[in-house]
């Protein structure tokens, strides 16, 4: 299987049509929509600022996400494309809620079920930029523990996956 945004369409056409002819077979392709880099427009592999790796530890995750760009009242950042395409699409599916812990004196913390309304209380300035940011990472943290616990194996995979003979 192969994971791509849709930018990569084109790459996996042609790898769908020519690596059987070479003894691979078909692959599965999964397309999913560009989502923004944590900074800049472009989520790149090549600029670990602007994405979050498998393998980054906590402090990392924290600190990339508190350095992305994320103006309040703008919706059009990395932190809320992953937030739409990532986070909440899995709270649907497990019918949980995406919480935003704060303090009572700012208010208390906000629970939410869908994408909009956050977008909604992001636009309107009701959810403060570092409020969804620590909100984020706490999230993302959690997700990645599973794979953490794996992580000295999973490096050594990516070393031989992508080293140079």
């Amino acid at each position: 299987a192969q994971l791509g945004g849709l930018d990569q369409r084109k790459i996996m056409v042609l790898a769908r049509e020519n690596l059987p002819k070479v003894g691979y077979n078909i692959r599965i392709e999964i397309m999913n929509p560009m989502i923004p880099g944590l900074i800049g427009e472009k989520m790149s592999s090549s600029d670990e600022k602007s994405k979050i790796d498998l393998l980054d530890d906590e402090k990392t995750v924290i600190k990339k996400i508190n350095n992305a760009e994320c103006v309040a009242g703008n919706p059009n950042n990395g932190i809320m494309g992953f937030l739409k395409y990532v986070i909440m699409t899995i709270k649907r599916e497990k019918k949980k809620k995406f919480i935003v812990h704060r303090d009572k004196k700012y208010g208390g913390d906000l629970e939410y079920e869908d994408y909009e309304s956050i977008e909604k209380d992001f636009v309107n300035k009701k959810l403060h930029p570092l409020d969804l940011k620590n909100a984020v990472a706490e999230v993302i943290n959690h997700m990645l523990v599973s794979i953490q616990k794996h992580k000295k194996e999973l490096e050594e995979l990516s070393k031989k996956a992508y080293s140079v003979s």
